[in-house]
């Protein structure tokens, strides 16, 4: 349900155009953009709003890059029912995938953070 929610936002927000040729990278994104909102889900009842937040912020991660790829295609036809059932059989699988991946930019983005920190707190001191 969640994910219909978000896919429905998506294409609210005029994100999603025209279907052109779908790539695998495409189709993998969407799979995570799915398995996320579906893994919320599931046990969002356990989650506080913190983790929440953080899960659709990866979701939104995934957004980014189709549409950075693929700018014009219609992000709900990368997930016909076959895979949002593979999604769903498989859920475990596809958050671990997809989280070795976020995990990565979250480190990135975790060392960019620091970076600018010191950068401010160099140019506050006269450094």
């Amino acid at each position: 349900m969640r994910a219909r929610i978000f896919l429905a936002a998506v294409a609210a927000l005029g994100l999603a155009g025209t279907a052109s040729a779908q790539s695998a990278e495409d189709v993998a994104d969407a799979r995570c953009i799915l398995a996320f909102n579906m893994f919320v889900s599931r046990v969002g009842d356990k989650l506080t709003d913190s983790d929440k937040a953080i899960f659709d912020s990866f979701a939104t991660y995934f957004v980014g890059k189709i549409r950075a790829r693929s700018p014009s295609l219609d992000i709900s036809t990368l997930i016909p029912p076959p895979v949002v059932r593979a999604v769903q059989d498989g859920l475990k699988e596809e958050v671990t995938r997809c989280n070795g991946e976020t995990a990565t930019i979250a480190t990135s983005l975790e060392q960019t953070s620091k970076a600018l920190t010191a950068a401010i707190a160099a140019n506050k001191s006269g450094g």
